[in-house]
């Protein structure tokens, strides 16, 4: 009896032994499945964004917004369930991490991420909140509030409307930086691009080009140095951009346009079009040397 109920015993240990290990098993791989471990976590740190005012020929949302979500921590794609920026009512734009987590410097987001919606003449700057959330529960929130052009804060202001569309339908509105008129691009042994604005915010801007299929070839950046806030002898002979609607020109070589890797051209005979970009950011000018490229908003011509 005792030799038969400790060999009971000992199959009954084996079993719960065995369900035991192939729980374990389980939760493994449902851990597995959903992707990141118990350990991870993201702290949101920051969020930076950016409104364009976009031509009807490059997308057919007016208005767009592009968010950088910071984070602290040590995060994958698949660790997390999702990211969002949430407006007051409750309704978000969501921000795929499969696409947009850049783990190298630790955000979710980038240029042309997030839009509102099919042509949307106004955007919110009021207090948003950016939220992270892991597969493993962890969740993470930061609130902000966007700047209207030229400013470090959003003033009296709810919303920025697209100049080009009118004043749009919200009260307490303030117009998103103008955008500019690329008026002409001469090719040769180098690029000649003339172009105008009509915006007292308009403080840097860059060139983007393209050949005759409407590939992007690369840009010249910027028509201001990033670091000495000084205007780049390639912009109107080194005299600053004139805002008030009159002639600029941006002249460049080969060697002036950077490609998507951050090489020179080796030539600009395949140059066909281009589009001119302007941004506010005077603004930041005050907090010193080296934040000379920073900006808000940036306002984008139809391609020329």
């Amino acid at each position: 009896m005792l030799q038969n109920n400790s060999k009971g015993f000992e199959s009954w240990s084996l079993a719960l032994l065995l369900i035991l290990g192939l729980a374990a098993m389980g939760l493994a791989g449902c851990q597995m499945a959903g992707g990141g471990g118990s350990n991870e976590s993201a702290t949101i740190t920051n969020v930076g964004w950016d409104i364009e005012n976009c031509p009807s020929d490059m997308t057919s949302n007016i208005l767009c917004y592009n968010f950088y979500l910071y984070y602290s921590g040590n995060i994958s794609a698949s660790s997390v369930q999702y990211a969002r920026v949430y407006l007051s009512d409750g309704t978000y734009w969501t921000i795929d991490p499969a696409i947009y987590l850049n783990a190298t410097r630790n955000y979710i987001g980038g240029i042309e991420r997030c839009y509102w919606n099919t042509s949307v003449t106004d955007l919110p700057v009021y207090a948003l909140k950016a939220e992270i959330k892991l597969n493993n529960g962890k969740d993470s929130t930061y609130s902000f509030t966007p700047h209207i052009p030229g400013s470090l804060t959003n003033g009296s202001y709810s919303y920025v409307y697209a100049p080009e569309a009118g004043t749009g339908y919200y009260s307490g509105e303030a117009a998103a930086v103008a955008r500019p008129v690329a008026t002409g691009i001469i090719v040769s042994s180098n690029v000649t691009v003339t172009f105008t604005t009509n915006d007292t915010h308009v403080n840097n801007g860059w060139v983007w080009f393209y050949d005759s299929g409407d590939n992007y070839l690369g840009g010249f950046f910027y028509f201001r140095d990033s670091t000495t806030g000084a205007t780049s002898s390639r912009l109107n002979g080194g005299s600053p951009i004139n805002k008030n609607g009159t002639q600029n020109t941006v002249t460049v070589s080969a060697s002036d346009i950077k490609d998507t890797n951050g090489n020179p051209l080796s030539s600009v005979s395949g140059i066909a079009h281009c589009r001119v970009v302007v941004t506010d950011g005077s603004q930041y000018e005050i907090e010193g040397t080296g934040h000379y490229a920073d900006y808000d908003y940036e306002s984008i011509s139809a391609m020329d």
